[in-house]
């Protein structure tokens, strides 16, 4: 018996921090449909919030169309969206820009990324930018690149800027947007876990 309580609670725990990880790195984003300006991810005319538009979460950079489907809802991996001006999350692709804010992990020194991606996309954080123009009806292409951190450790805010254009397919993975829990998080789940064990040991020893 005291066996299977300890193995509840050790899958309470993995489960418990689990849960916070995915938590903190959950990002929120904005897709515009019928942009001005589909060549440019970086023009603020493609951000018209008087067209149709609507907001999502995702828990990761990882949307490609050829293996889901060329329409907003399909792409982004079948979010819960809230829409804005008869926004349609079944409609073509083509001509959208997508907008995705989150946080990032980064180490003291270089900490370096990779994005996948078909057409125009930008990365801004504090104090750096890239932008990778690939316009028009082109193949999936990879860059890299890197970010050096002078100061502590921790997570940083970023904005990254997609435009689709020209057809499928529509590409974008990365592997940024992995935050970590704020140390107050993580001591706080532990103090709860330690207090669940102590409880289910005295109940144990009554």
């Amino acid at each position: 018996m005291r066996s299977l309580v300890r193995v509840a609670i050790c899958l309470l725990f993995v489960f418990t921090i689990g849960t916070v990880l995915a938590s903190a790195s959950t990002l929120n984003g904005i897709v515009y449909q019928n942009i001005v300006d589909p060549n440019n991810a970086d023009d603020p005319a493609n951000w018209n919030t008087l067209g149709p538009y609507a907001t999502f979460q995702a828990p990761a950079i990882n949307f490609d169309s050829r293996v889901t489907g060329y329409t907003p809802n399909l792409f982004l991996n079948l979010p819960q969206f809230v829409s804005f001006n008869s926004f349609d999350p079944n409609g073509d692709l083509n001509n959208t820009e997508i907008v995705i804010t989150g946080l990032q992990y980064l180490s003291s020194g270089w900490n370096k990324f990779y994005i996948t991606h078909d057409d125009g996309v930008s990365i801004s954080m504090p104090g750096v930018s890239f932008t990778f123009d690939q316009p028009g009806p082109t193949s999936p292409v990879i860059d890299y690149f890197a970010i050096n951190n002078p100061g502590a450790p921790g997570n940083y805010n970023f904005t990254l800027n997609y435009a689709e254009c020209c057809g499928a397919p529509a590409v974008l993975v990365t592997n940024l947007g992995t935050a970590t829990p704020e140390p107050g998080t993580l001591l706080m789940l532990g103090s709860g876990v330690l207090g669940l064990a102590g409880v289910v040991r005295r109940k144990l020893s009554l």
